[in-house]
């Protein structure tokens, strides 16, 4: 197998070291957003997001990680589990899969145990009574509870499976993406900027080798799954506003990278592929959204839908609806894709809260590795900048992961990615002291880990919010 390099890239070397920072605000205006597309930072979110969609096809969310209480109360469970081929979990007690893989990969247990401290300090900052709409104040006072105590969760948690230099500049710089994951402390809301920003947590942590060789789709259900828990914890708790909200045209109030994942999930279930046909227009029928909710991202989310809002589903969710009657999985897939591509990565509301640091985002051109241009808030150019700390700060980068041939869209190079038709985790080029075993975090590879071959191109940042899903047909 021929292994991706510069040499048959024809990409331009980035430069050798970088330097931890952190992270700053760098889209102002609409001339920032232009440059975020042709960025590294966007590049790599892009490859990083394709190959978690790639490693959770076919796969089923490990049994324990959405306790059905969450999703439907013992009442649904009774009146929605007729006429099903599979009875809808009960609440049971007992050691699930999910348990037994935080047996055997610690790093994923340090992504779940750092969501369950957050998940702990809600239940410490009950809310302040009193009506209210929208956001209740108390929400603050977690906010605040969390940025006093990520520091020494990150050193606890995160920092043994790091073996790079420059450990204060990591957890400097990785900690902005978990902390502004959940909403924002002034306007107390939450929508997919703050998604977005935990996918980045995630990449950067998979960046620098926090994940093993081994890491692998369920991992992946797992480390998103106990995140939406506590999303969703947040949202009922503090009765959070969405984050620029389309209303009922939007896909959902709050989440985007639920729904790809869980389209991922179903590839090779409908019709067109082997195995038992799970049609996407089961979404309105409660029996079988209630069945595959523990097992499946998009259902799920379909089934917290189902808890917070009445009424029917073509009324408060039409988008969702009207993609329900697109045939195939993979065609919802590719237009999931291509949805987020212009409402999340395309959108100034949404990428303007996306902050920029030294090693983990950096705001460099993805094909050159040369700083972009630096617009203040005041909309005067200045001429980029170069972050200088003492040498023992910096960690050796060769090639960029996401370095990749132009010439087809991200949504296309996300659907050849899948298992089968890219090159397996442990087929990347890898540093020549690295180990062949699943846990390999002594030195850094000269590739990231989920870099693929395929190209990914920007789509254009003016498209309106739609009024119906653009693929359906």
């Amino acid at each position: 197998m021929t292994h991706l390099t510069l040499a048959n890239t024809g990409i331009p070397e980035v430069p050798t070291k970088a330097t931890y920072a952190t992270p700053e605000k760098r889209i102002h205006d609409s001339r920032a957003l232009q440059n975020f597309q042709q960025s590294t930072a966007l590049s790599e979110l892009q490859q990083s997001l394709g190959r978690i969609v790639a490693l959770v096809e076919g796969k089923d969310i490990p049994d324990g990680v959405f306790p059905p209480d969450l999703l439907y109360s013992k009442e649904d469970q009774e009146k929605y589990s007729h006429d099903l081929s599979v009875a809808i979990p009960v609440f049971e007690k007992a050691e699930s899969k999910m348990d037994t893989i935080l047996k055997e990969k610690p790093y994923v247990k340090a992504i779940v145990d750092l969501i369950g401290k957050m998940s702990d300090l809600v239940d410490q900052v009950p809310p302040f009574p009193g009506p209210r709409r929208y956001g209740n104040m108390a929400c603050r006072e977690w906010h605040t509870k969390l940025e006093e105590s990520i520091d020494g969760w990150m050193t606890q948690l995160i920092v043994p499976f790091y073996n790079m230099k420059n450990v204060d500049g990591f957890v400097d710089e990785v900690k902005w993406y978990i902390v502004n994951a959940f909403g924002s402390k002034e306007r107390l809301d939450y929508g997919t900027g703050h998604e977005l920003a935990y996918l980045a947590f995630l990449t950067g942590l998979w960046k620098v080798r926090v994940f093993g060789d081994d890491v692998n789709g369920e991992d992946f259900l797992i480390m998103f799954g106990v995140y939406y828990n506590l999303v969703r914890k947040l949202i009922l708790t503090y009765t959070l506003e969405p984050a620029g909200s389309h209303g009922v045209w939007g896909l959902d109030d709050h989440f985007h990278i639920i729904y790809i994942l869980g389209a991922s999930q179903m590839l090779g279930s409908d019709s067109s592929k082997n195995g038992p046909a799970i049609s996407p227009k089961l979404v309105s029928n409660k029996s079988v959204v209630y069945q595959y909710s523990s097992r499946n991202m998009y259902f799920n989310a379909v089934a917290f839908i189902y808890k917070v809002k009445k009424g029917a589903f073509f009324e408060h969710s039409p988008i969702l609806y009207d993609v329900s009657n697109v045939k195939s999985w993979e065609k919802i897939l590719k237009g999931m894709l291509k949805m987020y591509q212009a409402e999340v990565f395309g959108k100034f509301p949404v990428v303007q809260h996306f902050y920029f640091g030294g090693v983990l985002f950096p705001w460099t051109n993805a094909k050159t590795g040369q700083p972009l241009p630096i617009v203040s808030s005041e909309d005067s150019p200045k001429e980029p900048t170069k972050h200088q700390s003492p040498p023992t700060s910096t960690i050796p980068m060769t090639e960029s992961p996401w370095k990749t041939p132009a010439g087809s869209s991200f949504q296309e190079n996300v659907i050849k990615a899948a298992p089968g038709r890219a090159p397996p985790l442990g087929e990347t080029t890898r540093a020549p002291w690295a180990s062949g075993s699943g846990s390999t975090h002594g030195q850094p590879s000269t590739r990231a880990p989920w870099a693929t071959r395929q190209a990914q191109t920007s789509a254009s940042s003016s498209q309106q919010p739609p009024t119906r899903a653009p693929w359906a047909k």
